[in-house]
């Protein structure tokens, strides 16, 4: 859900503290990752439960609430690879027909992944586009065929988001 937390992952610690007036009382502090838009951490906290299920019933709340309100959306890092492959299923059930979609990905696969398919989408600048055109442009004649391509895929990735 968050920008570093891991799926299945709790990051939450519960501590027992007496009052003032000697009273044992229940406090959590959690970590749920980072505020893809801020970069802010985001760390729910609170004090004054009466027992630990109490403090973890609210923890639990919490976490749904922001869950819910969608404040904090994930940062899902795909590679030019994943992306390919997505778009690639997208492609196929488009109606296009088979010999188109081989040729499609067979380009996609020879020219554009062994240069931007380690790469994350969202860190592909263009320094690395035009890296890549450079290159089909001296290794192909329809190197603008191939560059509509790449451009095609990345679309979908704004597309999607």
């Amino acid at each position: 859900m968050f920008a570093d937390k891991k799926k299945g992952q709790d990051m939450v610690t519960y501590k027992k503290y007496l009052t003032a007036t000697g009273k044992e009382r229940w406090s959590y502090h959690g970590y749920l990752g980072v505020n893809p838009k801020t970069g802010a951490y985001v760390k729910p906290r609170k004090k004054g439960f009466q027992s630990k299920a109490a403090a973890k019933l609210d923890y639990e709340r919490q976490v749904q609430q922001l869950r819910q309100s969608k404040k904090l959306k994930p940062k899902k890092q795909v590679t030019f690879n994943q992306l390919a492959t997505e778009y690639f299923s997208y492609y196929k059930d488009s109606g296009v027909k088979p010999g188109t979609y081989k040729k499609f990905t067979d380009e996609i696969n020879k020219h554009a992944r062994p240069i931007l398919g380690a790469i994350y989408v969202d860190q592909i600048d263009i320094d690395d586009c035009q890296k890549t055109f450079d290159l089909l442009r001296k290794r192909r004649k329809d190197h603008r065929k191939i560059k509509n391509q790449i451009k095609a895929v990345l679309d979908f990735a704004i597309t999607k988001r």
